[in-house]
């Protein structure tokens, strides 16, 4: 498959934080790639310079082979870059009508208008309260919003960062299988999430990240040992600095949290 994104030497960070260290890597058409390692490691970083969220230091992105990387993120909508940010990102205040339009203020009004009626075809509960302030609705009806707003611009890409952070799992469950549908029809998505077991679940290719950096890529059937892959993420000191098995517990289940793949923890403010 051609690549519909490419990164490439990618170094970014806030302030005078360095967070990325020349990160490379290419996301084809058609295909789920998502992004593996512990808090920190600089995943969310990179998804927001591919959104244009965040600007690199240097490097570049380019979609369907055109270089983005200065593109504002309304450039990149315009481009078929969609995002449902970590935390969702809906204005609470406005209607769930009115935060659709935001993910759809770049279309004309026909075309928004159709392209509006076969998102909320996916989305009943939404549809029903398209009058109601979306800071009313339920976590998992803000993130189904989040993601019907994302693909009212029907778009080439879509960058989806801990979408099933802070929900249920019931509710994340259904989620994903709203994913499955999406890759089964053919889209492109480039997935962070906290719960690696659903990511690896869906997706067709892993990259998994070290402070800063890709230390590797593999198909997900190949990262089923989690000890292995906590090894390969650098947490795999939790389990040696204690011998006894019962000491080591404790610290195995803290990496598991750390990497998502144990208990579920409400959603952290902020994320690398």
């Amino acid at each position: 498959m051609a690549a519909l994104l490419e990164v490439r030497d990618l170094v970014a960070g806030y302030g005078s934080n360095q967070v990325l260290h020349g990160v490379s890597y290419d996301v084809a058409e058609g295909e789920v790639v998502t992004m593996v390692g512990l808090n920190g490691a600089g995943k969310s970083v990179s998804l927001r310079c591919v959104a244009g969220i965040l600007r690199p230091w240097s490097g570049t992105v380019h979609l369907a082979g055109a270089d983005i990387t200065r593109l504002s993120p309304e450039a990149r909508v315009h481009r078929g870059v969609a995002t449902v940010p970590q935390g969702r990102g809906i204005f609470p205040h406005l209607t769930v009508e009115q935060n659709l339009r935001m993910g759809g203020y770049v279309l004309p009004r026909q075309v928004y208008a159709r392209r509006a009626a076969e998102v909320l075809e996916r989305f009943p509960r939404v549809k029903e309260r398209l009058a109601q302030r979306a800071g009313t609705m339920s976590g998992g009806e803000q993130a189904m919003l989040a993601v019907a707003r994302a693909l009212i611009s029907k778009p080439r890409i879509l960058l989806l960062d801990e979408p099933s952070a802070g929900l249920a799992p019931a509710v994340a469950k259904n989620m994903f299988e709203l994913f499955r549908e999406l890759k089964a029809e053919g889209a492109t998505i480039l997935l962070i999430e906290q719960n690696v077991g659903l990511a690896l679940h869906l997706a067709d290719r892993a990259i998994l990240m070290q402070k800063g950096a890709i230390v590797r890529e593999a198909s997900p059937a190949s990262l089923g040992d989690r000890t292995a892959l906590l090894e390969q993420l650098g947490a795999g000191a939790l389990y040696h600095e204690e011998s006894p098995k019962k000491a080591a517990r404790p610290a195995a289940t803290a990496a598991r949290r750390k990497l998502g793949t144990g208990t579920r923890k409400p959603p952290a403010k902020a994320t690398a």
